[in-house]
């Protein structure tokens, strides 16, 4: 019996705040059963595609509606009953830009100075690893759907393909990438809730503001013990850089051993190192349970 894992992901970002990438992941049965609730509710509530920030602003279908606030609370719960596994990697967007020279100066990460590449990046790699800590068949390999018009299909794409082919363990459970359309994948639409509401839960976190209201949707969202927020912070991203300098200052030394045994002194050993693994150093202590983010 096949169980074709599938993980939707979308994202959502506030200029100078933060940015946050989400993603469900679930079997196909457990897609079809969310997917036929979801159309339903959709139905029933006269919309032909949730949007959170439409439905927070009361913008396009939600225009108008007084009953946006009923509206979250169902969609919420849906996601809540449901048995998909979740991740949302939020990042403080000051921190990030303050180091953005050092992500840039470092060998092989300069893409890492973006902030959608950062997230879905990490986003992909637990995902991966998720495989390994749940009940998800761990024999069959993750297909990945994006949504569509970010931007960044194409680099998606050559670094999910680079993440493959790494020395890393979970690297055997990427499938294949994909971009769609959230209207046609319910999917894409819970990704895009968890990521608006982690978005605003961790803009109060790291910016808390006297007007900030209660958002009982996120507690929803979060509180099923199967969705997981990786927070990075400042000084979790301290510590991802000095582990990739680390790394890099290695990297380097690896070429000029291998160019001076390639040249006269063939009997030095070569140490083998990894981006992967200073990654895998550092990536235990950034992740926040919901308890823990809703204490």
């Amino acid at each position: 019996m096949q169980y074709l894992p599938t993980a939707y992901g979308d994202e959502s970002g506030r200029e100078n705040f933060n940015y946050v990438m989400a993603v469900y992941i679930g079997t196909a049965q457990w897609w079809k059963d969310f997917e036929a609730g979801w159309n339903l509710a959709l139905e029933k509530c006269g919309l032909t595609e949730w949007h959170a920030d439409h439905c927070e602003d009361g913008i396009g279908e939600f225009a108008g509606r007084d009953d946006r606030e009923e509206l979250k609370g169902i969609f919420a719960e849906l996601i809540h009953g449901s048995p998909l596994y979740g991740v949302a990697v939020a990042l403080d967007l000051r921190s990030h830009d303050s180091v953005r020279h050092r992500f840039a100066a470092i060998h092989d990460q300069a893409r890492q100075a973006d902030p959608y590449m950062l997230v879905w990046q990490r986003a992909v790699q637990y995902i991966a690893e998720m495989v390994q800590r749940s009940d998800l068949p761990s024999d069959e390999v993750v297909n990945f759907v994006f949504d569509s018009g970010s931007g960044y299909e194409g680099h998606t794409v050559n670094a999910f393909k680079a993440l493959q082919t790494r020395r890393w363990p979970a690297s055997v459970w990427l499938g294949n990438i994909t971009h769609a359309s959230s209207y046609r994948f319910p999917g894409l639409q819970a990704a895009d809730y968890l990521a608006f509401e982690t978005r605003k839960a961790t803009e109060e976190i790291w910016f808390p503001s006297p007007s900030t209201a209660a958002r009982p949707q996120y507690g929803t969202l979060m509180e099923n013990g199967r969705t997981v927020l990786v927070a990075m912070d400042k000084e979790r991203i301290d510590e991802i850089l000095d582990a990739f300098e680390e790394a890099a200052r290695q990297d380097l030394l690896n070429r000029a051993m291998t160019e001076l045994s390639h040249r006269s002194m063939p009997h030095i050993g070569i140490m083998e190192c990894t981006w992967d693994e200073p990654w895998a150093r550092v990536s235990h202590s950034i992740r926040f349970s919901p308890e823990e983010v809703l204490e």
